[in-house]
């Protein structure tokens, strides 16, 4: 397997782990808490520090993380010309360019590592065995990789089948289409993450070989010439792009997570079961393109012609929205309004603005926070973000939060009303707030290059950080509000001038505007006003593009 990722180009390490194997089983299967025994040791092989729950003994030196990051740095040092610092930054993993997989136990090392980590790709083979009486377990659900980039093979024969293939939905890898057979099928398979075969094991034993089947040379079958049978799946599983754009650099050197990408298409509205004859706007979208969080006018919320956060939800990318539900008083404050949400990409934790009583300015910044990132439901009491970002003298709004890998630096962008210069160009404008270390957000700072003496508020940043999107009323916009885009080589690189987005996008004589990014760039939330096809008040539309090959 690892010859296989090495001839598709793949610089690739194997490191060895403290796999506790059966004793691990029976250990965290008798254990007050199984979900944090399994969890603890795999963090402990991780990290080296001993955690109670945990049946391994690991220490700091033999942890993934600190041999790792020697080996990566001996290779870069030793071997330069394979290039191996590409995979450092500032002397630790640079995850963002680093797959990780495994086989069973080693499947569920990379899992953490992608629970902790936004890593290029994650590849599971038989993997997680965590379970308890055949019922998958919670720590896989939450994580910070995308979940896009997943990719798992798995026997259907396997004696953890069933909890592995829970993990996987736990994941939210059925986002992308149910399981293929991948000896009765070609790539790429439909676009599936989710591989599960039923070959005949080498030796011919389900019992001894269907759980190293997917992988293990000992026991996955070969054709008469002797090619693995399951070569083509894991080439997909490795190879496959959808979700996976850190693949290298352009002819400039010009380091790209995501794109290039097509044209938007024409704006399709979402339709009577998401939109209502009230106003319905300042969308925020999940990681995993299942939740559509939205801003609301409609009945049912916490006072009459109040803004309230509902939410939409779907089984797939491919399904159909459902209606929109409050998200109840712990959220939405009665009398107060509350909306304009913005998630972070690992779901724990939910930014947007309201004028409810005990904030700092005219209208502050929140944040609320759940445990469980698959449950829209579980959102705790929301925390003003304090008096350093929220100003006393203005109103902060429409908040779009940022994680930068590449500087090790998160940033919270918003927008302000009627700042007088120098800290204000006039009506609303765009500033940032950088977190400190004290876990606080500082004073926003004016971006100058996305800002106007226009209005210019609601923004949505690709993921890898090089593309803004904004709404702004500045000349040269097409209708009465406009979408516009402003793009960066790099995160350490200031905005471009923002262009209109064009007229497939942005109508004339209406508003549009609140855009809201999914995780891969390809789908674009927003709201407008007045269009033949609008159900009344303000409407929720979604356009899209496509990925380009290079």
């Amino acid at each position: 397997m690892q010859k296989e990722a090495a001839r598709l180009g793949y610089h690739v390490i194997g490191l060895m782990y403290v796999n506790g194997g059966p004793r691990l089983a029976i250990a965290c299967g008798i254990a007050a808490d199984p979900n944090a025994c399994w969890e603890d040791t795999h963090l402990e092989n991780l990290d080296g520090i001993h955690r109670n729950r945990s049946v391994v003994d690991v220490n700091v030196p033999n942890s993934i993380y600190n041999r790792l990051r020697k080996l990566l740095a001996y290779l870069a040092a030793n071997y330069p010309e394979e290039g191996w610092s590409r995979f450092l930054a500032h002397g630790q993993p640079k995850w963002s360019r680093i797959a990780v997989g495994g086989h069973s136990q080693g499947g569920a090392q990379a899992l953490t590592i992608a629970k902790l980590h936004a890593v290029a790709r994650v590849v599971i083979f038989s993997s997680p065995p965590d379970a308890v009486r055949n019922e998958a377990l919670l720590w896989v659900a939450a994580h910070v990789t995308p979940t896009a980039r997943y990719w798992g093979l798995v026997h259907d024969r396997d004696p953890g089948f069933r909890s592995i293939r829970g993990s996987w939905g736990l994941i939210g890898m059925g986002a992308f289409g149910a399981s293929v057979a991948p000896e009765a099928s070609e790539p790429p398979y439909g676009f599936t993450h989710m591989l599960v075969t039923s070959v005949v094991p080498q030796g011919g034993s389900f019992s001894a070989g269907a759980h190293s089947a997917p992988v293990g040379d000992d026991f996955t079958p070969l054709s008469a010439e002797g090619t693995p049978l399951l070569r083509d799946a894991w080439c997909y599983m490795l190879g496959a792009r959808e979700g996976d754009r850190d693949e290298g650099e352009d002819e400039s050197g010009d380091e790209r997570a995501l794109g290039p990408f097509s044209d938007w298409s024409a704006p399709v509205n979402l339709g009577p079961v998401v939109n209502s004859r009230f106003d319905d706007h300042h969308p925020g979208i999940s990681a995993n393109g299942l939740s559509l969080y939205i801003t609301s006018t409609r009945p049912g919320g916490s006072g009459i012609g109040t803004e309230n956060i509902w939410v939409s939800q779907r089984e797939s990318l491919h399904a159909p929205w459902g209606p929109p539900r409050n998200l109840g008083p712990v959220v939405n404050v009665p009398g107060s309004n509350t909306g304009v949400p913005n998630l972070s990409p690992d779901g724990h934790r939910m930014f947007f603005n309201s004028n409810r009583p005990g904030g700092f300015g005219l209208g502050d910044l929140y944040v609320s926070y759940r445990d469980d990132t698959e449950d829209d439901f579980a959102w705790q009491s929301a925390v003003n973000l304090g008096p350093k970002i929220n100003d006393r003298r203005y109103e902060q709004c429409a908040p779009t939060y940022f994680e930068d890998e590449e500087r090790g630096v998160t940033s919270l962008y918003f927008c302000s009303f009627n700042r007088p210069p120098p800290d204000g160009l006039g009506d609303y404008d765009i500033f940032v707030s950088t977190l400190g270390p004290d876990g606080m957000f500082g004073p926003g700072a004016l971006v100058r290059e996305l800002s106007s003496p226009f209005r210019d508020t609601r923004t949505a940043l690709r993921s890898d950080g090089r593309e803004m999107f904004i709404t702004s009323n500045r000349p040269g916009s097409i209708g009465k509000l406009d979408i516009w885009v402003s793009t960066r080589k790099t995160t350490s690189d200031p905005w471009s001038t923002p262009i209109d987005v064009g007229p497939v996008v942005n109508a004339k004589g209406v508003r549009q505007g609140a855009p809201a990014l999914s995780a891969d760039g390809t789908t674009m939330y927003f709201y407008s006003d007045g269009r033949p096809d609008g159900l009344g008040g303000r409407d929720l539309y979604v356009t899209t593009r496509t990925t380009l090959k290079d």
